[in-house]
Order: structure tokens, then sequence, then C-alpha cells
């Protein structure tokens, strides 16, 4: 991808903490984000806009839980790439996160490394979701 398409891709990320969203934000500058902090919350904003890719959080405002929320996500937005981020999943639920139809791409453990959370943000927008289908074709 050039500079130029980086600069237009959007990502949703649906986070509940502050501190994580600042993180995210220097981490991902050059790219258009949308920041949520529920499951509800992001599939209203990507009925509005359909993101580049993803990053959700597990553990969510309001008691929601982001791998509950993934099918959901994936239902609506089948195409897009998912970056799936938690500090509590446990093995079975990272290999479930991750298998079927309707997964997350990757996950990333909590306390996130920037540079990973970048590289993983690269790889994604351009060998994932709809890059994918075109490569299959």
């Amino acid at each position: 991808m050039t500079a130029t398409e980086d600069a237009m891709a959007t990502i949703l990320i649906v986070e509940d903490d502050p501190k994580q969203l600042k993180l995210y934000g220097k981490a991902l500058r050059g790219y258009s984000l949308t920041c949520v902090s529920t499951g509800t919350a992001a599939l209203k904003a990507i009925a509005e806009t359909k993101p580049d890719l993803v990053i959700l959080d597990n553990v969510l405002d309001e008691g929601e839980m982001g791998l509950d929320f993934l099918p959901r996500l994936k239902s609506v937005a089948a195409h897009v790439p998912v970056i799936m981020i938690s500090g509590t999943l446990q093995i079975r639920q990272k290999l479930a996160a991750l298998q079927g139809p309707r997964s997350a791409h990757y996950i990333l453990e909590k306390p996130v490394d920037l540079d990973e959370l970048d590289q993983t943000v690269e790889i994604a927008l351009t060998e994932c979701g709809l890059g994918e289908t075109v490569a299959a074709l």
C-alpha cells in the first residue's frame, strides 16, 4: 500500500479505556480513526461507514464482551479484518475467536506492543478481507 492509501484507510476502534485509545491514536497516526466504547455503538458506526479494519477489545463498556460481539460484527461486515485485543482471553477462547467464518484475523495481548500493533494493522489492511478475496480469485 502506498502512503496515500494508508492515509485513506479507516479504522474502527472498539475500546472503553481512554488510556488505550490515546496509545492507539499515537500508534495509528495517518489513519482515519473512529472510536466507540461498546459493540452496540460499533454496529451503528459500521452501518454508517464501512471501516477498512476493526480493532476490537474483549472487555467493553456496559458489560459487553468483544468475543460475544464478534459474530454480529462479522455478519454485517464480513470482509472487514478484525484485530482482537485482550489481556483476559484464555487459550481456548483465543482459538475459538480465530476459527470459523465469523472470526478475527489476529489477536494481540494487552499490554499491546505498539510496533506489533502497527505491523499487524499494515498486514491486515493489505492482506486480509478484500485483499484475501482478490488474491483467491
